[in-house]
């Protein structure tokens, strides 16, 4: 059962004070004396006020008897032509539950006086309007689970400009510090123009896995690789720093040099395939190689081998063997002995083979030789040519086929 709240009807009858006339409306019947109505569940109502076209919401407390609209004697009634439509506006309680005073009316006129609570029902509404002043909370709220379709104008007093959306539709207004907390997406862009760093970072530990397109503002087309793929593009100079590898290859053509080396101290355990562009083959070694060597000294028709001893001023020997050797000093050569002359042999010597005549020696030389018997003596026949002051002698120093 409803309030009854500006309850409608038209009258059938010119309502007067004639006090046998009974008013019917709806299930209120027979208008007790006391003013008081009860409709079919019980529930009592007494009477406010009325409304009229020409008496808009005319009060009863003017009246002596509320029920003197209806019953009164004399001029204190009012007389209700036919077809006159009556809005009655009652108070009372319900089933005892609502306490009798001023009721909740439905044009909204009639505040509440105390805190309602309408228990496990819904109110509902077109519009919800709270009019308590900023400082008090419009709602208190006890569940935390989320309203459906609720658009708020703040959020924890926030407008809609101060928050950012999971749509990245509304953008930052000042700097946002995460504090220890993360910041995780499938990807983060950064549109700050070149110049201004996208990112500040204060921790120098390595990040996992960031596969960055530069570094240190250079693409990976200009840093050297690890695995070798990207060669240089410019001469690298190491500075003070050693470049090492367990191989180091040059592709070099010939014709160009593959180092380029400005020390001149020697490097330790270097063995090259060639020295000054020669094998191996070409060098004599000075510790002997296995099958002998041969020493040539030049290439060209006439060319000398000259041997020194040292490269110092002064000069010492060059050893044959363990025992002979040419003294440059004094330009002496000993076979088996110091030198004390020129040409100084220790023990016998053999001439070989038998020989034909020589040429005269130079003017101040001498020569000897043992014939084969071609020419001027007899093969075995040891001979001796001298020539002094251009005049040359030759005599038979042992004649052979004497012995």
């Amino acid at each position: 059962m409803d309030l009854i709240s500006n309850l409608q009807t038209t009258l059938s009858a010119a309502y007067t004070h004639d006090t046998s006339t009974k008013f019917e409306v709806d299930s209120v019947t027979n208008w007790p004396a006391d003013g008081v109505v009860r409709v079919d569940d019980g529930t009592e109502w007494a009477l406010q006020r009325y409304d009229v076209v020409d008496v808009p919401n005319k009060e009863l407390e003017t009246l002596t008897d509320p029920k003197a609209i209806f019953e009164s004697s004399g001029a204190v009634g009012h007389v209700f032509a036919i077809g006159t439509t009556v809005t009655l506006v009652f108070t009372g309680d319900y089933l005892d539950e609502i306490v009798p005073g001023t009721p909740i009316l439905a044009d909204g006129s009639q505040a509440l006086t105390a805190n309602w609570d309408a228990g496990a029902y819904e109110i509902r509404a077109l519009t919800f309007e709270s009019d308590v002043t900023t400082g008090t909370a419009p709602f208190t709220v006890a569940s935390t689970t989320v309203v459906a379709n609720l658009n708020a104008d703040q959020v924890d007093g926030h407008d809609f400009d101060d928050v950012i959306l999971a749509n990245g539709t509304v953008p930052f207004t000042a700097a946002f510090d995460a504090g220890p907390w993360q910041i995780r997406a499938e990807t983060f862009r950064s549109d700050v123009v070149t110049g201004t760093p996208p990112f500040t970072v204060a921790s120098t530990t390595l990040v996992s896995n960031l596969n960055a397109a530069y570094l240190n503002g250079a693409t990976a087309a200009s840093w050297v690789l690890a695995d070798g793929t990207n060669p240089l593009t410019a001469s690298w100079d190491a500075g003070a720093f050693q470049i090492r590898a367990l191989t180091f290859y040059s592709d070099v053509a010939t014709g160009t040099a593959p180092l380029t080396v400005a020390s001149t101290t020697m490097v330790d355990n270097l063995n090259t395939d060639m020295l000054d562009g020669y094998e191996a083959t070409a060098f004599p070694l000075l510790l002997g190689l296995s099958g002998g060597q041969v020493l040539y000294g030049g290439t060209d028709a006439g060319d000398d081998l000259t041997l020194h001893s040292t490269i110092h001023a002064t000069k010492g020997y060059i050893y044959f063997g363990a025992n002979s050797f040419y003294d440059q000093v004094n330009d002496r050569l000993g076979l088996g002995v110091t030198p004390d002359t020129n040409l100084h042999i220790l023990g016998a010597f053999t001439q070989c083979p038998l020989s034909s005549d020589p040429g005269d020696p130079d003017a101040g030389n001498w020569g000897f030789w043992c014939s084969d018997g071609t020419d001027s003596y007899s093969a075995g026949d040891v001979v001796v040519k001298v020539n002094v002051g251009a005049v040359v002698k030759t005599f038979r120093l042992f004649q052979y086929a004497a012995h």
